[in-house]
């Protein structure tokens, strides 16, 4: 499996893998962030009965 860097690709002017990059990393932050709200969603709720 070959290994990319956003910054040689885009010196290399490779500006569709930069962005296939760019992309795939934006996308495992959304689903990253979608989780943790989903997972805190009972703790709010259980702290606000408090």
């Amino acid at each position: 499996m070959e290994t990319f860097y956003i910054d040689n690709e885009l010196k290399n002017g490779n500006i569709a893998i930069a962005a296939m990059l760019f992309g795939a990393f934006y996308a495992t932050s959304a689903v990253i962030s979608q989780a943790v709200s989903f997972l805190s969603q009972p703790i709010v709720a259980a702290l606000s009965q408090i």
